[in-house]
């Protein structure tokens, strides 16, 4: 079983977070996990569905559409609501009723939790954790369920300008970001975007070329005064910066489509593999969407299939 980790912002250094336990957290904290919110909900259940789903079957789930999550991130807050209730009923008939939803797993641990109803902070964490990985895996409201993690996810295409060595996204690529001015399209990346989703990286002026792809970890807001500080630490050119960049986006694994020369590529085949040809408006970022006349020129997730083996 994988050690559960909680992507929770605190003022000490994120990577060392995500080495510590569920409960190595709570000792540093030195308080309980606080009680679930909608905005909390969603979260806790990626991490969920991560951390319990090796071996059970569809556990990877991917969202296509801002009504889908919404309806996912309701059902959520439902099965929690329904089993805090649960915990505290003393009702019998109610308490058996809800256990026996459960029953179809055969979980052994889940089952012996419920048998022995000891009630201590570990053991109620324990079970909820269980209860609402099954409630999620059921769920038919919103997203899609995947058996391969590669199949849930959604990959984006980033405009980035200009991609010599002395780039902008050469320079931030080093500390592995990117940064983009908020605007309509990049609200509706940060609701739909989630850990693990493709970035790929397009220069301007190139017919869509995909430069480069990287899995999506975070983003974050940064004011005024903390953006303008960033932008020294990353040794970038602001001149060359075509608008003030509010969402800093953090990610790993960064690969060249060409890793040779780390640019865009100026043979047929390059041409040929590398291309979107995409169309439309200028957005900075937009999801990709294969069937969409926008984008039928290439298949990224094929692509990023051939990255990832020749890793």
């Amino acid at each position: 079983m994988k050690t559960l980790h909680i992507y929770t912002i605190f003022s000490i250094n994120i990577n060392y977070l995500n080495t510590l336990t569920h409960i190595q957290i709570l000792v540093i904290m030195s308080q309980t996990i606080a009680p679930l919110t909608k905005s909390t909900i969603f979260d806790y259940t990626m991490n969920v569905l991560d951390n319990f789903g090796e071996g059970w079957g569809e556990q990877y789930v991917r969202f296509d559409s801002r009504k889908e999550k919404e309806s996912f991130i309701k059902y959520m807050f439902e099965c929690y609501e329904n089993y805090k209730k649960y915990t505290t009923t003393t009702d019998i008939q109610e308490k058996e009723k809800y256990e026996n939803q459960y029953k179809y797993y055969y979980d052994d641990e889940l089952s012996e939790l419920f048998e022995t109803n000891t009630n201590t902070d570990t053991n109620n964490q324990r079970q909820m954790e269980l209860c609402l990985f099954y409630d999620a895996t059921k769920c038919n409201r919103g997203g899609t369920f995947y058996m391969d993690e590669i199949d849930s996810k959604n990959h984006w295409l980033v405009r980035i300008g200009d991609c010599g060595a002395d780039s902008n996204f050469k320079k931030a690529a080093r500390f592995n970001t990117w940064g983009m001015k908020r605007a309509s399209a990049v609200k509706g990346f940060e609701l739909l975007v989630k850990k693990g989703d493709i970035l790929w990286f397009i220069p301007g002026g190139t017919d869509g070329y995909v430069l480069a792809c990287a899995e999506y970890v975070s983003s974050r807001e940064l004011d005024y005064a903390t953006r303008r500080q960033r932008y020294t630490e990353l040794g970038l050119i602001q001149n060359n910066i075509s608008s003030d960049w509010d969402v800093f986006i953090d990610y790993i694994n960064l690969t060249y489509t060409n890793p040779t020369t780390k640019s865009v590529g100026n043979t047929l085949e390059d041409r040929n593999r590398c291309c979107t040809q995409i169309k439309g408006n200028s957005v900075n970022v937009r999801k990709y969407n294969k069937e969409k006349e926008t984008c039928k020129k290439i298949d990224l997730p094929k692509l990023y299939s051939e990255i990832v083996d020749a890793r």
